[in-house]
């Protein structure tokens, strides 16, 4: 099984490598962002953690929030600067962020925890909830690969688990192929409790969709 920081490396390579056509396939909301409208208020301090092209951003511009995007992927944050001048955005690991002087309102992640080693998933987490304000919350989602359609993923890892227990390949276009760690409701949650969180609210469909505070 490779390395954590190799892994995430892998990640990182990936997402550059397919930068402009990932980005034209993330321009509109997902529905699953409706769950979030009632848990968000005008001048939340947000982070958003693998912010990608930054699309969160037009989905948030209603409640003017004061908003910092992070996302490892230099490609992806070049997107985000370009379609949303004035924004902040910077490129950094998430397994590697210092201390923060500042604290979040909301911790946004969506479709990035899963990208990440099973090895970093617990020292993130605890990462976040160090850097909640009170009455913060984080808000994710996470593919639910526990459907049909992935089963070619499910049996290569089982034949041949490159990546460890879980550890799935999910094709793009050009032969990328992207690391997901296929988490279930339950082992998402155990994870979260072990970290200082409790669930507020979530949903299962083709995403996993979790609302949690400290």
């Amino acid at each position: 099984m490779m390395h954590s920081k190799r892994l995430r490396e892998k990640v990182k390579q990936d997402y550059d490598s397919i930068a402009a056509e990932f980005s034209d396939s993330r321009r509109s909301d997902w529905k699953e962002f409706e769950v979030f409208r009632a848990y968000l208020k005008p001048r939340l301090r947000v982070l958003d953690l693998g912010c990608g092209n930054g699309r969160l951003v037009d989905f948030l511009k209603e409640w003017k929030v004061d908003y910092r995007g992070i996302d490892q992927s230099a490609e992806l944050v070049a997107c985000a600067r370009k379609a949303h001048s004035g924004v902040h955005f910077e490129v950094a690991d998430m397994a590697e962020l210092p201390a923060l002087e500042q604290r979040f309102d909301r911790v946004f992640m969506i479709a990035s925890f899963h990208h990440l080693p099973r090895k970093d998933q617990e020292s993130v987490l605890r990462w976040i909830a160090a850097h909640l304000a009170p009455g913060g919350m984080l808000l994710m989602t996470n593919w639910n690969l526990f459907q049909w359609r992935f089963w070619k993923a499910w049996l290569k890892a089982l034949l041949w688990p490159r990546w460890g227990f879980k550890g799935l390949e999910i094709p793009w276009n050009h032969g990328v192929k992207r690391y997901y760690y296929a988490f279930s409701e339950g082992e998402l949650r155990r994870l979260l409790k072990r970290t200082g969180f409790r669930v507020i609210e979530e949903h299962k469909g083709r995403n996993f969709v979790t609302l949690a505070a400290l």
